[in-house]
């Protein structure tokens, strides 16, 4: 096991903590997605494919399956462009990784403190992965 990811366990720094809980606050309160077209077929798709009911679609009233609602959010944050910026890692991987770990803290009912510290791993590893890939 790397040696970054063993150290998973410590508790984050406060500049990170705040980075993730504005991110992922922002991420979870922006209701112009569904006013997009994308927007629209990400809510046609979560409805379609409700699976079983324990994960939340933002800025709606559906529930659904974990899978369908990482889909389907990221899909949403997607949709209007509205991506963070992370300009030193090269990407922005909170699209991606604040829809996994709602739906994932829905289905195992964790902490608000284990799902910042999924949102800040899940950023750690995209960035390790784009790096070792490149970005074109």
């Amino acid at each position: 096991m790397p040696t970054w990811l063993k150290r998973a366990n410590r508790a984050l720094p406060e500049d990170v903590t705040g980075d993730q809980a504005s991110h992922s606050g922002h991420f979870c309160c922006h209701g112009l997605w569904l006013r997009t077209a994308p927007g629209r077929l990400a809510i046609d798709f979560a409805r379609s494919y409700a699976g079983e009911q324990i994960a939340t679609v933002v800025a709606s009233q559906i529930l659904c399956g974990p899978i369908e609602a990482a889909f389907a959010n990221g899909e949403l944050a997607h949709s209007d462009e509205s991506d963070d910026d992370f300009t030193t890692g090269g990407a922005h991987p909170g699209c991606a990784v604040v829809p996994a770990a709602l739906a994932v803290g829905e289905q195992f009912g964790i902490s608000g403190t284990h799902f910042l510290r999924a949102v800040a791993l899940g950023y750690d590893v995209a960035l390790r992965a784009m790096r070792t890939v490149g970005s074109g």
